[in-house]
C-alpha cells in the first residue's frame, strides 16, 4: 500500500492545480488467485501445525500461524499477479496511469528444508485424528484473519482518499490567495514605482553608509565578543593554573610535614636510644666495681685465710718438736744417772758414802732444779700452747664467718660468672646498639641532607611560585581591566547599535506612511545623539597611612593598603566595617600581630575564595564570611533624535560573579 501511494503522489503532483474531485479505484486479485492464494495458506498453516511440539498451547498455534500467513520466507516461491491499473480523471488528460502490483505469496509445503524430529512430528501428528478439529478452527481464524486485514486496507485506503482531498482542496485554496497577493502585489508595484525609484535614490547613499557602519559596528562587536571570550578563558586558566600550583604547595606541605614528623619520630628514638645507651654504660660501670670489690674482697680473704693456715702449721710443728724434745730429755736424764750410778766406788764406805751422799744430794739439786726448770718450761709450754689453742680457736671462730663468706663468695663467683655471661650479652647489644646508633645517625645525616635540599629546593620553588603568582596576579589584574573597558565598550556599542536600529525603523515607517503623491521634503539633518557609559566611582577617604586600595567585585577580596614611605603601622585589633543600606552591617577584626610595612598592601580574602590562603602579614582569610558583597552598577542612556523627542533607556547591569 505504502508503494501504490508513492506511485499516485510521484504521478498526480505533477498538475494538482487544475485536478477535480479524485477518485482512486483499485481492482481487486480475480476470485480463482484468491482461492488459490487461500489453499496455499491453509497447506502451509498445517504444515506449520504438524511441525510444533505437541507440548505448546493455543497461544503458540496462533503466533505460528500469524507468522506464516504475514511474513515472507526466503525459500518460499512468488508468483506474480498481473499489475492493476488505476485511471484518475484528475490528470493533465493523458490519461497516465497508476501501475501497482501485488505479489501473492505461497508458502512451501514440502519438508525437505525440515529436519528428521519434525517430519516424524508431521507423520505422527497426521495419524493423529484428535487434532482435525483443531486444524479446521484454525483454518477458520486464518481466513478470518485474512478478511479483516483486507477491509482494514480498505478502510486505510479511503481514508488516505480522504485526506488527499482535503489536502489538494487546502492547496487550491492557497493558490487562490496566492494569484490575489500577487495581483496586488503587480498593482503596488506600479503604482510605487517612481515613487520608490526617487526615494531610494534619495536615501541609498546614507542608508548604504548607516549599513556599512551597522556592519561594521556589528563587526567590532563579535571581535570585542570574541576577545571578551578569549579574555575570560585566559582567566579560567589562569585560575585554573593559580589553582593547580596551591594544590601542589598544599601536598608539598604535606609531605614536608609527614617529613617533619618522621624527622622528629627519628630524633626521639635516637635520644631513647641515647639514654638506653647511657644507662646500660652506668649498669656496666657498677657491675664492673661490684667484680672489682668482690675480687679485691676475695684476695684479702685467701690471703687471711694463707696467713692461718700458716700459723696453724707452725704451732703444729712447735708442739710436734715439743713433744719430740720431751723423750729425748728424758733419755739424757737417764743417761747421766746411769753414769753417775757407774762412777759410784766399790770399796771404802766413807768415801763412798760420802759421794754417794754427796751425789745423792747432787743429783737431788740437779733434779729439783731439772724438775723446776722442765716444770717451768712445761708451765711455759703449756701457756704458749694454751694461747696458741686460743688464737687458733679465735682464729678458727673468726674462720667460721669466713667460711659462710666463703660459701657466699662461691655464689658471688657463680654470680659474677652469670654477670660476666650477662656483660658480653650485653658488650654485643652495645655494639648492636652503637651499629644501630650509627646507622641511625647515618639515616639521620641523610634526612638532614634530604630535608636541607628539600627546603632549598622548595624556597627556590616558593620564590618561583610567588613570581608567577605575582606575575600571574598582575595578569589577571591587566586582564580584569581589559575585561571592564571591554563591557564598558559592549554596552557602548550595544547601545549605539539600538541607537541605529531604531533611527532605521523610525526612517522606515515614516517612508511607508508617506503617500505617493506627497511632495518630498527637503533632506532633514542628520540625528543627533548623544550617549554616557556607566561608570563605578569609588571614593576614598582615609585619616592616616591605611587606605583600602581595592575591592573585588565579587567581594571575594578586600585590599588595604600602606601608603607610608617610611613607617610600619600595626593594625592588630583593627575593625573593618561594611554599611549598605537596607542590609546588616558586616565587621571583620584583623588578628593580632599583624603589621603592614611602607608601601605594602593587607588582602583579606573570604572564605569561599579560591585563591585565599592564610600567609601573614601579606594575605589573612576571614572564615567567618563567604563574600563581602557583589558589586553592581547602574547605565543610564539619552538618545536625541533631532528636536523631536528625546528617550531615556535605563539598564541595569549586574556585574557576573568571577568564579
Amino acid at each position: 500500500m505504502a508503494a501504490d501511494d508513492d506511485d499516485l503522489d510521484r504521478n498526480t503532483m505533477n498538475d494538482w492545480s487544475s485536478s477535480s474531485w479524485p477518485v482512486i479505484t483499485l481492482s481487486t486479485i480475480g476470485r480463482e488467485a484468491e482461492e488459490e492464494s487461500e489453499k496455499q495458506i491453509k497447506t502451509n498453516v498445517n504444515n506449520q501445525l504438524t511441525s510444533s511440539s505437541s507440548s505448546t498451547g493455543a497461544s503458540q498455534f496462533d503466533t505460528s500461524i500469524n507468522t506464516s500467513a504475514d511474513i515472507l520466507s526466503q525459500n518460499s516461491p512468488v508468483t506474480s499477479v498481473p499489475p492493476i491499473t488505476t485511471h484518475s480523471p484528475m490528470l493533465s488528460g493523458v490519461g497516465d496511469s497508476i501501475k501497482t502490483s501485488i505479489r501473492s505469496v505461497s508458502v512451501e509445503t514440502t519438508t525437505r528444508n525440515r529436519s528428521p524430529v519434525h517430519r516424524y512430528g508431521i507423520n505422527e501428528t497426521g495419524n493423529n485424528s484428535s487434532h482435525s478439529s483443531l486444524y479446521q478452527s484454525t483454518n477458520t481464524q486464518v481466513t478470518g484473519n485474512l478478511r479483516v486485514q483486507h477491509q482494514r486496507e480498505k478502510q486505510e485506503l479511503s481514508d488516505l482518499n480522504d485526506r488527499f482531498r482535503g489536502y489538494l482542496d487546502r492547496v487550491k485554496i492557497l493558490e487562490i490567495k496566492n494569484s490575489k497577493l500577487t495581483s496586488q502585489l503587480e498593482d503596488i508595484t506600479k503604482a510605487w514605482g517612481a515613487a520608490s525609484q526617487g526615494i531610494i535614490s534619495q536615501y541609498s547613499g546614507s542608508l548604504d553608509r548607516l549599513r556599512q557602519e551597522v556592519n561594521e559596528c556589528m563587526l567590532d562587536e563579535a571581535d570585542f565578543q570574541t576577545r571578551l571570550r578569549r579574555s575570560h578563558h585566559n582567566i579560567d586558566n589562569y585560575r585554573r593554573l593559580i589553582h593547580d600550583e596551591a594544590t601542589w604547595n598544599d601536598r608539598q606541605e604535606g609531605k614536608r610535614e609527614q617529613l617533619k614528623l618522621e624527622f622528629e619520630h627519628s630524633c626521639a628514638e635516637l635520644s631513647a636510644l641515647q639514654k638506653s645507651y647511657m644507662q646500660v654504660e652506668e649498669q656496666l660501670k657498677n657491675l664492673l666495681q661490684q667484680r672489682d670489690d668482690y675480687i679485691n674482697e676475695i684476695s684479702q680473704l685467701n690471703e687471711q685465710s694463707y696467713k692461718a693456715t700458716m700459723d696453724r702449721i707452725k704451732s703444729d710443728l712447735q708442739v710436734q718438736t715439743l713433744r719430740e724434745e720431751i723423750p729425748f730429755l728424758n733419755d739424757v736424764h737417764t743417761h747421766l744417772i746411769n753414769e753417775f750410778e757407774q762412777l759410784k766406788p766399790t770399796n771404802g764406805i766413807d768415801a763412798q758414802l760420802f759421794y754417794r751422799q754427796e751425789l745423792e744430794k747432787a743429783i737431788r739439786d740437779i733434779r729439783r732444779d731439772f724438775e723446776t726448770l722442765s716444770s717451768a718450761q712445761r708451765k711455759e709450754m703449756e701457756d704458749y700452747y694454751h694461747v696458741k689453742i686460743e688464737e687458733m680457736q679465735n682464729d678458727a671462730k673468726r674462720l667460721l664467718p669466713s667460711q659462710s663468706r666463703q660459701d657466699d663468695l662461691t655464689k658471688i663467683s657463680e654470680q659474677i660468672k652469670s654477670t660476666k655471661f650477662e656483660i658480653n650479652d650485653t658488650q654485643k647489644t652495645l655494639i648492636n646498639e652503637k651499629d644501630k646508633f650509627k646507622e641511625l645517625q647515618d639515616r639521620l645525616a641523610k634526612l638532614e641532607e634530604e630535608y636541607s635540599y628539600v627546603c632549598n629546593q622548595r624556597g627556590a620553588g616558593y620564590d618561583n611560585t610567588a613570581k608567577e603568582l605575582m606575575g600571574a596576579q598582575e595578569r589577571v589584574e591587566q586582564l580584569t581591566e581589559e575585561i571592564d573597558t571591554i563591557l564598558r565598550s559592549n554596552i557602548t556599542l550595544e547601545s549605539e547599535i539600538n541607537i541605529y536600529r531604531r533611527l532605521l525603523d523610525s526612517e522606515t515607517n515614516r517612508l511607508t506612511q508617506q503617500t505617493i503623491e506627497q511632495v518630498l521634503s527637503p533632506e532633514p539633518a542628520p540625528p543627533s545623539f548623544g550617549s554616557e557609559l556607566g561608570k563605578v566611582f569609588n571614593k576614598k577617604i582615609k585619616k592616616g597611612p591605611i587606605a583600602i586600595k581595592d575591592c573585588a567585585p565579587d567581594g571575594k577580596c578586600i585590599t588595604l593598603e600602606n601608603t607610608s614611605n617610611d613607617k610600619d603601622v600595626d593594625v592588630s585589633n583593627w575593625t573593618l566595617k561594611r554599611r549598605v543600606e537596607g542590609s546588616s552591617e558586616i565587621s571583620y577584626t584583623i588578628p593580632y600581630g599583624l603589621v603592614i610595612r611602607h608601601g605594602s598592601d593587607l588582602k583579606i580574602f573570604a572564605r569561599s575564595a579560591q585563591n585565599g590562603h592564610h600567609r601573614p602579614p601579606s594575605q589573612v582569610v576571614n572564615d567567618k564570611l563567604d563574600s563581602w558583597g557583589e558589586e553592581k552598577a547602574s547605565h543610564s542612556q539619552k538618545i536625541v533624535f533631532g528636536s523631536e523627542s528625546s528617550r531615556n533607556l535605563p539598564y541595569d547591569i549586574e556585574w557576573p560573579d568571577r568564579k
